[in-house]
């Protein structure tokens, strides 16, 4: 599925039809959301047995995330850029490329071990840092 959303992602942004791109990175995030319903990830996560199963099923949804992130970055670049460094990528945006990083990983291989950083008290804190220092989100 994956490859064929980046197949597709590329020839509707060689075209200059960025609807069409970003249509098809939420194509995947659509494909995520079902595969995370159909495989009841909650009721997983209420069995200890299950933890290895809801591991899987919670790393293949993060893999579809991080390849969306990494395809919305032209369309919506600090949103992207964010859900990338959640997804625990630690390559700056810029030197990210479809080719290389928008491969399906196997095996949990990740970027990065550290914990993301979802919280909502984390990000209202980081924002009103920045609005703080001067800087507005626009």
């Amino acid at each position: 599925m994956a490859a064929d959303v980046a197949t597709d992602y590329r020839k509707s942004m060689d075209r200059f039809a960025l609807h069409e791109g970003a249509a098809a990175a939420y194509r995947l995030v659509d494909a995520a959301n079902e595969f995370h319903h159909r495989h009841r990830a909650v009721a997983l996560a209420r069995e200890a047995s299950q933890a290895d199963r809801l591991n899987q099923v919670l790393y293949e949804v993060s893999e579809a995330v991080r390849i969306a992130g990494l395809l919305l970055l032209p369309i919506m670049p600090r949103s992207a850029g964010e859900i990338l460094r959640r997804m625990g990528e630690t390559q700056p945006a810029a030197s990210l490329r479809l080719d290389r990083d928008a491969v399906w990983r196997t095996g949990g291989a990740r970027p990065s071990s550290r914990p993301s950083r979802c919280g909502r008290a984390s990000r209202k804190g980081r924002r009103r840092r920045r609005v703080h220092a001067g800087e507005h989100d626009r």
